[in-house]
């Protein structure tokens, strides 16, 4: 090899410390270092737009960190070649939000990898093209058009599929009347197993709920100990309870509507259509911290506590990178059984019209993030929403679920003292999930996940007896016979497991239906 063949190769292995500009590239460069940076977050779009409710933030997001990669590789190009400049700005920024550090244990050897893969790619990168531009403008239109191909075309495609819901609001004859018209509430508590199964299953934690279950029936309310969950997962529960319907099937086991759901969540579902055909306004409460069940103003009357706090995408976001700890959402946002029904009264005094209302509320609680102690002191504003199934949680949710039932009957005797007349229904969308993950069959996991907490204060000719009466798939129909006087038409129910990355769905029979033949 020739002397000036040696200076040539040298130079283009170590071209960023060369200040000589390719012609033409500045422009060029800038655009890569915006691109690569905001890869990661397009990469997200892509693969769960179905998932976010609000692709707002993200975009938000992505095109400042994008904006600061582009004024970083200007810059940064008054002392190295441009194209070098745009090269490793651009890499950091990917590296800076495509490191999972919350999913693997072994942080240190991911970041070793990521500094070695960046310095190998970006030499390389350097090498091609520091001889010439049209590879350096050609990687820039490809990447550039790559992220907005996946940020935003495939989430376009994907509106047709989105703005429909699992099933159709259920036809009940037109020239039904209402024999009563009180004022309705909805409130679903998160991940709520049945308390007589959480004082047996974790009763080395201490767990009685008896005290408020008692409470709750003084006010009427009567605890429905055989109450079960059609539904393994928020997503097909709500929407399987708030449409009843079946939208996932062992014969049709389209885990695609889990995401069409979303729609059924926040308001646009039979029951609300129900309530507005009889003149009543429609009240929606979000959760706080799940963006899914947020309040939607297409439909929603009144949104108690606002509409929408993007807590669970945030997290997502920022969760990704080594600034995940500085950036935690605050759980304070997230409502409560007190704090929604104090909201509801603000609400009540504000209200100008005489119309009844149907009112809807979503609550994490008991669900993890677990910030709460049996006592309702709160233990921790700030934490990880993904984690809390495992074992060692046990004694958090148990704690967790006392003071749930704790805020009920104290959000009760507040509602109860402003609104006597009003027909409540209190229930659970599912189970805990510490046994969930494993064999659909087993007998544990069926009581822990599908037997729930429902407790329901009804007139008394609105009663039912039977499975079908606690079963969640038949709250619209007992809200509707006892609305109107007419016999219930309860839907036969089913018990189905479903898994996140299992495409098949199973139906279950819950072990105590076994026992009783």
């Amino acid at each position: 090899m020739t002397e000036p063949e040696s200076r040539s190769l040298g130079r283009k292995i170590f071209g960023f410390l060369d200040r000589e500009s390719i012609a033409g590239t500045r422009l060029s460069a800038i655009a890569i270092s915006a691109a690569l940076t905001a890869m990661p977050l397009a990469i997200v779009i892509a693969g769960n737009h179905h998932e976010i409710v609000s692709l707002a933030p993200i975009y938000l997001v992505a095109g400042l960190a994008a904006l600061v990669a582009a004024i970083a590789a200007f810059a940064l190009g008054k002392f190295l070649a441009p194209h070098v400049a745009g090269i490793l700005c651009g890499v950091f920024g990917y590296g800076f939000f495509s490191l999972p550090l919350p999913r693997l244990g072994d942080t240190f050897s991911l970041f070793v990898i990521w500094v070695v893969g960046s310095l190998v790619g970006s030499t390389v990168m350097i090498w091609i093209a520091s001889d010439s531009k049209l590879v350096l403008r050609s990687a820039a239109v490809v990447t550039t058009t790559a992220a907005l191909g996946l940020a935003v075309a495939i989430p376009l495609a994907s509106n047709e599929s989105d703005a429909s819901s699992p099933g159709t609001a259920l036809a009940f004859g037109d020239d039904e009347e209402f024999i009563r018209n009180p004022n309705v509430y909805i409130f679903v508590l998160d991940g709520f197993s049945n308390p007589a199964y959480i004082e047996g299953a974790l009763a080395e934690f201490d767990v009685d709920f008896g005290p408020d279950i008692e409470r709750l029936e003084e006010h009427g309310f009567r605890w429905e100990q055989d109450a079960r969950s059609n539904y393994t997962e928020t997503r097909l529960s709500l929407p399987s309870t708030l449409n009843t319907n079946f939208p996932v099937t062992p014969e049709n086991p389209d885990l695609d509507q889990r995401f069409l759901g979303e729609r059924a969540m926040r308001g646009h579902n039979a029951t609300t259509t129900f309530f507005a055909d009889a003149g009543y306004e429609y009240w929606h409460s979000g959760s706080g911290i799940w963006d899914e069940a947020w309040c939607d103003l297409a439909v929603a009357d009144r949104c108690i506590g606002g509409a929408s706090i993007n807590l669970e995408t945030h997290a997502a976001i920022w969760g990704n990178t080594p600034v995940r700890v500085l950036v935690e959402p605050d759980l304070t946002e997230a409502q409560t059984p007190e704090s929604v029904v104090s909201l509801i009264s603000q609400a009540r005094a504000l209200q100008t019209s005489d119309a009844p209302y149907y009112f809807f509320s979503h609550m994490v609680l008991p669900h993890q993030p677990f910030r709460f102690d049996r006592n309702c002191q709160q233990t921790s504003s700030r934490s990880t929403i993904s984690i809390g199934n495992e074992a060692e949680f046990r004694g958090e949710y148990a704690e967790q679920a006392l003071c749930a039932a704790s805020q009920l009957a104290n959000a009760m005797d507040e509602l109860l003292a402003e609104d006597p007349t009003a027909v409540v229904i209190l229930q659970a969308d599912h189970g805990s999930a510490f046994s969930f993950g494993q064999d659909a069959g087993l007998d544990e996991n069926i009581r822990e996940r599908l037997g729930i907490f429902r407790m329901t204060r009804l007139p008394d000719d609105c009663r039912h007896e039977g499975l079908a009466a606690q079963s969640l798939i038949n709250t619209l129909p007992l809200l509707r016979s006892c609305m109107t006087g007419a016999e219930p038409e309860f839907v036969e129910p089913r018990l189905i497991f479903t898994y996140t990355e299992d495409p098949n769905a199973y139906e279950v029979v819950h072990p105590d239906d076994q026992a009783s033949g």
